[in-house]
């Protein structure tokens, strides 16, 4: 048996509003989580980057997708650019 500890996660950061500083502090974001003993992450509305999807991954972390709320024409929103994260 498999007991799921999880938390919501809007994505919101203090500095950035919906864009972290920083890949370290994304992952910082997600390591916290899992220093608190969560194995499971409910994503809010908001589409990460492929990067913090991996992160989740890689850390062992469930991910549940809320349904991102669409533009008015129906599409799906952009995920935020990250210029920090051109090279990776």
């Amino acid at each position: 048996m498999v007991l799921h500890l999880l938390t919501i996660s809007q994505g919101y950061w203090p500095d950035g509003l919906y864009t972290p500083p920083n890949h370290e502090a994304m992952v910082y974001d997600l390591q916290v989580l899992k220093n608190v003993s969560m194995n499971m992450v409910r994503k809010h509305i908001k589409i990460e980057p492929d990067l913090w999807y991996r992160a989740c991954d890689e850390m062992g972390l469930l991910v549940i997708q809320d349904m991102p709320s669409l533009q008015a024409d129906g599409r799906m929103p952009t995920p935020p650019r990250m210029p920090f994260l051109a090279g990776v």
